[in-house]
């Protein structure tokens, strides 16, 4: 039984030869890496063709692909030939234990979905700033057997979901997502939550699911890339994943507060007081079709960088 770690990337290879390193430590029994690079400037082949010659055992399939970053996980993912599915993100960081982990909890426990915790650090890995990203306090468990109960697991992890290398999927989940779905629709950055929510339920089926605790993989806090398009991702992309890709019903989706004005205002001004993607506030406004009196919290927000530029200066 090994773990196929699936990653797309986009001109970042540095990143790439960052996370390239924690696999050093695994036993290349245990894994395989399934690489999907869409980049336009600076593609990492040889980034990976130096692994393989370092690491002439190890499993690594690479390929170079213009795709969006749905379309390259479903690629790597369709690659893959191991038991379960860990979709990766290109900047985070594996910690040494982790296949080792993951493998003797699989072997001894049959499970189709697993959350896997994080610890966060700053951009540059330099310090921890939380130990456990995910905050729960023990480890949690359950069976879906119907859309009922599929609902109340999305309302236990819909928060989590977004950060992508908490996502493990056993190969039958995702086998049974292909079958199901002849035409595959994808989002920009939130197709993986289809393949667990769209499961269609059919006699004697259930999904097996845990939050593991403990932290497996680094990842960086606040990367340039996520936290300038953070109201694109989370106040839009989601949301519309949420309504058009998976079969949870609007009242739960309701009751997380993933629709309606309160969700809108809460990502609006979240991006202002924690400067997530606020540049881009007045185009959200417009996107969203939000009140424009929230345009006010952008234009002190903008008067008061301009003030601190002057200052500066």
């Amino acid at each position: 039984m090994y773990i196929s770690i699936c990653i797309t990337t986009k001109n970042r290879p540095e990143e790439i030869s960052v996370f390239l390193e924690s696999l050093i430590f695994l036993d290349y029994k245990k894994y395989e890496l399934v690489v999907v690079d869409s980049s336009t400037t600076q593609d990492s082949s040889a980034v990976i063709d130096s692994f393989r010659q370092e690491n002439p055992n190890s499993k690594v399939k690479y390929v170079y692909k213009q795709c969006s970053i749905d379309e390259g996980y479903f690629e790597a993912a369709n690659l893959s030939t191991g038991e379960f599915i860990w979709f990766f993100s290109d900047d985070d960081v594996l910690l040494p234990f982790a296949i080792d982990v993951l493998h003797t909890m699989l072997s001894k426990t049959p499970l189709d979905f697993l959350v896997i915790n994080s610890s966060l650090y700053s951009s540059n890995l330099s310090k921890c700033e939380s130990f456990a990203r995910i905050d729960y306090s023990k480890e949690k468990s359950g069976i879906v057997y119907n859309m009922n109960s599929l609902g109340e697991l999305f309302g236990e992890v819909h928060g989590i979901l977004g950060y992508i290398a908490c996502i493990l999927l056993s190969r039958s989940l995702f086998n049974s997502y292909l079958i199901n779905h002849d035409k595959v629709a994808f989002s920009k950055y939130f197709h993986h939550l289809h393949y667990v929510f769209s499961t269609n339920f059919k006699s004697n089926s259930s999904i097996k699911w845990k939050i593991l605790w403990t932290p497996l993989f680094i990842t960086r806090m606040n990367s340039n890339s996520w936290a300038s398009n953070y109201l694109y991702i989370w106040g839009i992309d989601f949301q519309e994943t949420c309504r058009a890709l998976i079969n949870i019903s609007d009242d739960m989706i309701c009751k997380n507060g993933l629709k309606g004005n309160n969700c809108k205002a809460r990502f609006l001004l979240g991006s202002l007081f924690h400067k997530r993607g606020a540049d881009k506030f007045s185009d959200y406004v417009k996107k969203a079709k939000c009140s424009k009196l929230f345009l006010l919290f952008w234009i002190i927000y903008r008067a008061t960088k301009i003030l601190k530029n002057i200052k500066k200066s």
